[in-house]
């Protein structure tokens, strides 16, 4: 099993929306599929607990946050939909059309605010050389999924992950997306 190391990490809010950019450099001692390896990483100690925001990690008062959305030990590889750079540009462009956006969330969501994001979460990502991004999104999931945690469910109005990997560079990168 391969082993990540965190060499960096970046979260950008704006409101009640964000980003947190993981990047970690990952060992190939053994030589896998970079299915394998991102299958490896959604399963580790490293997507878990070192990928939570900084803000996370750090706080030491008595409040709670929302966790991450997936019961990640009940998710498999297969629940993630494999895209090349267009087809996730294409996502992103997309998804304010998201017709599961209610009422007052709608009102809410900031097109303006989630283009941003999408513009730096390009300007973060184009350096690295890649083949595919690996995409799983809340609103794929109904509530009372197993794979979902319920808490979270109802409190975020999106949330998804991307992943890829940098072959060259030996690296893996997870950007967690989310508005609560």
């Amino acid at each position: 099993m391969p082993e990540f190391k965190l060499i960096s990490q970046e979260d950008v809010n704006n409101h009640s929306q964000g980003i947190s950019l993981s990047e970690f450099r990952y060992s190939d001692e053994e030589s896998i599929s970079e299915t394998e390896l991102v299958d490896s990483f959604i399963h580790s100690k490293s997507f878990t607990e070192d990928s939570r925001r900084e803000c996370i990690k750090n706080y030491t008062g008595d409040g709670s946050f929302l966790r991450q959305l997936f019961e990640i030990d009940l998710v498999e590889l297969r629940d993630f939909k494999t895209l090349d750079k267009k087809g996730i540009i294409q996502f992103l462009n997309n998804f304010d059309e998201l017709d599961d956006l209610g009422e007052k969330e709608a009102v809410d969501f900031d097109k303006n605010i989630f283009f941003g994001l999408k513009d730096k979460f390009l300007e973060l990502s184009k350096a690295a050389q890649f083949n595919n991004f690996y995409l799983i999104s809340k609103k794929w999931f109904d509530r009372n999924d197993v794979r979902i945690r319920q808490v979270e469910y109802d409190n975020f109005v999106y949330y998804f992950l991307i992943i890829w990997t940098d072959e060259t560079n030996k690296t893996l990168s997870v950007c967690e997306w989310t508005f609560d």
